[in-house]
């Protein structure tokens, strides 16, 4: 583990959550004024940076088959997120007076569950039941690339995958892709690549010292916070992303992590359960909110973004110790797949 990385993953999620905390006042009414935290959405992009990253050192380090690597990452994402989507879906149909956007439809309920997108059947766009899953359709079909990939001799790997990826984005532009076509096609999908690369540089006898790492790491959050628009732009969001990332694992290359801290460690360790959930926390926070009869103006606004954004942190550590962690464990005991006995010396 790398633990920079690791922070880096809760700082994320808890970027995404603020957004969506004081993206809407929802069920409060305009009364609520929100302060604006649309950068919040980069987040998004550490992610994918941050995938391409991982996905790359882990199997560069620890080879795996296509299969193997697939069904891992499935047995990683899916779960919870079909768990989570099946609770959104039962709300859907047995009361549907809570929700205020999510209404059922067979189709859009199956390209949920298969991390396909379809268009929602009330937002006009391509997010599933669970709509913060519509990053997981991009990290779905970056893991089919990826595995693919990994039937071609290693040589081949790197220029087959950075290629494709950028082949797929020209011809979405040269072609003006739309649909499906054009969802798969976005320049966001360049921050796997990204990613990927600052990977290969982390892996080779490339080093640089603290103080540049640092460096990097500062000038790129000072890029997507100043640059940065909340849109997931390349330039402004996908590469200070990866300036992010790759400063921060090049400061703990062959040296001790800037910090040991349990907290932020938690954090990234739960970042998953927090992304997924989160979204599911801010309506039920919002309903106690009114039901109590709190205020939502003056200095109270300050306090209910602060208590939301808590709320969904503490939520989604219970998720992660309650639900994502039984799930892995119960993956990881051979439901899906057989567990593969240990070699034993001849």
């Amino acid at each position: 583990m790398i633990w920079n990385l690791q922070y880096l993953r809760g700082l994320a999620a808890m970027m995404v959550v603020v957004f969506h905390v004081t993206d809407s006042s929802g069920r409060l009414g305009e009364a609520l004024v929100l302060p604006n935290f649309a950068i919040g959405q980069a987040g998004v992009d550490v992610f994918f940076v941050i995938s391409g990253f991982i996905m790359w050192v882990t199997t560069a380090t620890r080879p795996q088959s296509p299969s193997d690597f697939f069904f891992n990452r499935l047995e990683r994402i899916g779960p919870l997120y079909w768990i989570l989507t099946l609770a959104l879906t039962a709300a859907a149909i047995l009361a549907p007076s809570i929700l205020r956007s999510t209404q059922f439809d067979y189709g859009h309920f199956a390209g949920s569950m298969l991390f396909f997108p379809v268009m929602h059947p009330t937002l006009g766009n391509y997010n599933p039941v669970l709509f913060v899953g519509w990053t997981l359709n991009y990290e779905m079909s970056f893991y089919v690339l990826f595995a693919l990939a990994l039937f071609l001799p290693e040589r081949m790997r790197l220029p087959a995958l950075i290629g494709a990826m950028v082949l797929a984005v020209v011809a979405g532009y040269l072609f003006g892709a739309t649909g499906v076509a054009g969802f798969y096609t976005q320049p966001i999908i360049l921050e796997f690549a990204l990613g990927i690369v600052a990977g290969v540089v982390y892996l080779s006898a490339t080093t640089i010292s603290r103080g540049i790492a640092l460096t990097v790491l500062a000038s790129g959050t000072a890029f997507l916070f100043l640059l940065g628009k909340g849109e997931h732009s390349l330039l402004f969001a996908g590469i200070p992303a990866a300036m992010v990332v790759f400063g921060a694992a090049m400061a703990e290359k062959q040296r001790a992590p800037l910090l040991r801290s349990q907290p932020l460690l938690l954090l990234g360790n739960a970042s998953y359960s927090i992304y997924l959930s989160h979204i599911l926390v801010i309506p039920i926070c919002q309903i106690a909110w009114k039901i109590i009869g709190l205020p939502v103006t003056g200095g109270w606004v300050a306090i209910y973004v602060v208590g939301m954004t808590s709320a969904c942190a503490i939520a989604g550590i219970i998720t992660y110790y309650g639900l994502e962690k039984p799930l892995l464990a119960l993956m990881k005991s051979g439901l899906i797949r057989p567990v593969k006995p240990a070699a034993t010396a001849g």
